[in-house]
């Protein structure tokens, strides 16, 4: 008996040492900040963000600068007609053109005006945030879905572990009842040992009660993103809990094209919009304005350092004009590949909004049934309680056994049970309507 006692005040004692009491919101604001999965989808959307920007700098003109040193090991020779110098007709001079070392610093200036490759990186950067901004808020309200639930699951653990605390305080407080009966004589052995075995198997229950709440905690630690997993996070009650989600119960039919099933069909389809603009872009020219100051020196050897150098600029501008002429109807292929596929994107569009609407009506389906047996269980728990005070009364007019009196308890606390696993059962296809909706107001 002593090793039963000591093993119920080691799993009480476990049990309340050092628990951190979470509200949902303050879990999934830890999970905003720490959940690595969600962490990734946001430095995703960061890199798109910046590739948006990459992509407009990209038509900032260039200015470079370059210093081109030359040594000639052969020189252009020039054949000049002889009579141009006074010469002969009909004669030649060959003249060697240059020197052997030649510098030439320069700016070289060059700006795109209009260029379809730069054009169609603008629209692919930015198809590619749309989709970056999709996952990281689906990711976010996954990651809310996964928080609430598994702080529902641990919610219902605690609900649990405090039926099987106060099942063993009867059990034991019965046990304690009958030895001191049969101590006196006024009880069998046999009723002493049935009040052992129940008490031995609610500690065993508490047991495993607790073993459940601590790997619901755990559970949830793991969903926030936690370093180290903490097994003694708490709630705030299930009915608290669900006395506050069903503030916010969505009225009549949602607004499915929100969801993010749907978003993303759509986002596909815009990809493929995009894809076709891009590859139209191909038949336009490229225009960029250019343009070059520079300065050469001409030297026999490498002394260009000499303040008797001189150097003679020269400078232009130009307009380059590149137009595609023919490229073996590669863009045409693609254009007609792109057509189909974006054909089948519509059809999956629509395929995505229809199993979006089924799986809303399920989850509601889900939802009212689950609404219907909490208000049974609150009847049933009523009718409990009713019967528990009826027997207590007839216990004391001597009308009714201890047994009895138990057995009514024990009716009681399971019907209490069995109202936390609807309770639980309701906010669970409630969440799962938020998410198939894609909202969690």
């Amino acid at each position: 008996m002593k090793k039963v006692q000591l093993l119920l005040y080691s799993i009480l004692f476990t049990g309340s040492v050092s628990a951190q009491q979470l509200s949902p919101e303050a879990a999934f604001e830890r999970a905003l900040a720490q959940n690595p999965a969600l962490l990734q989808e946001k430095v995703n959307l960061e890199l798109a963000q910046l590739k948006v920007r990459q992509s407009r700098q990209a038509w900032i003109g260039r200015i470079d600068g370059s210093i081109d040193t030359r040594y000639n090991l052969a020189r252009q020779t020039l054949v000049l007609p002889a009579e141009a110098f006074g010469g002969t007709p009909g004669q030649f001079r060959n003249i060697q053109q240059g020197t052997p070392w030649v510098m030439t610093p320069a700016l070289d200036l060059t700006q795109p005006l209009y260029k379809p490759v730069l054009q169609g990186d603008i629209l692919t950067a930015g198809a590619e945030l749309t989709r970056a901004e999709t996952a990281f808020g689906e990711k976010t309200l996954n990651t809310r879905y996964d928080v609430y639930t598994a702080y529902l699951k641990l919610a219902l653990s605690e609900e649990k572990l405090k039926q099987m605390q106060a099942g063993l305080e009867k059990y034991t407080a019965e046990k304690e009842r009958l030895q001191s009966r049969y101590n006196e004589g006024r009880a069998l052995r046999t009723e002493l040992d049935k009040a052992l075995l129940n008490e031995r198997l609610a500690v065993s229950d508490l047991s495993k009660a607790r073993t459940e709440q601590e790997r619901a905690s755990a559970d949830l630690s793991r969903t926030l993103g936690d370093s180290v997993l903490v097994t003694t996070y708490s709630t705030g009650g299930l009915e608290t809990f669900y006395e506050s989600e069903m503030k916010n119960v969505p009225a009549g039919n949602a607004d499915l094209s929100q969801s993010f099933a749907v978003i993303k069909a759509r986002n596909s389809y815009d990809e493929n919009t995009v894809q076709q603009k891009t590859n139209r872009l191909k038949y336009a020219p490229d225009i960029n304005f250019y343009g070059r100051l520079a300065t050469q020196g001409f030297r026999e050897q490498f002394d260009f350092y000499k303040t008797s150098q001189q150097w003679y600029g020269y400078s232009y501008l130009g307009l380059e004009i590149k137009m595609p002429i023919f490229d073996g109807l590669d863009k045409k292929r693609n254009q007609d590949r792109l057509r189909l596929e974006q054909q089948k994107l519509a059809l999956a569009r629509t395929q995505q909004l229809q199993q979006a609407s089924y799986d809303y009506s399920d989850a509601g389906w889900q939802y009212r049934t689950a609404a219907e047996d909490v208000a049974n269980r609150r009847t049933d728990l009523e009718l409990a309680g009713r019967i528990l005070e009826e027997n207590r009364k007839l216990q004391q007019e001597g009308r009714a056994t201890e047994t009895e009196l138990r057995d009514s308890e024990k009716t009681l606390n399971d019907t209490r049970m069995n109202l936390m696993n609807a309770l639980s059962d309701q906010l669970k296809a409630l969440f799962l309507q938020r998410k198939v909706r894609g909202s969690w107001e």
